[in-house]
């Protein structure tokens, strides 16, 4: 028969390591959403510049 304390263990280490990896996720979730958001950003920037000027047509 297991040691009760050792399960407990086990128990606390498997949620530790469940949270770990959900916040790990999520602000992988969220850096990546600011980064598309910026490039997006930065795109319609670059698209109004060609609209501007022909030149900046083959920049982008």
């Amino acid at each position: 028969m297991a040691d009760s304390s050792c399960v407990v263990n086990i128990k606390r280490d498997s949620i530790m390591s469940t949270l770990h990896t959900q916040v790990w996720f999520s602000t992988l979730k969220t850096f990546t959403a600011s980064q598309y958001n910026s490039y997006s950003k930065e795109k319609a920037f670059t698209t109004r510049l060609a609209n501007l000027h022909p030149l900046f047509h083959k920049l982008t």
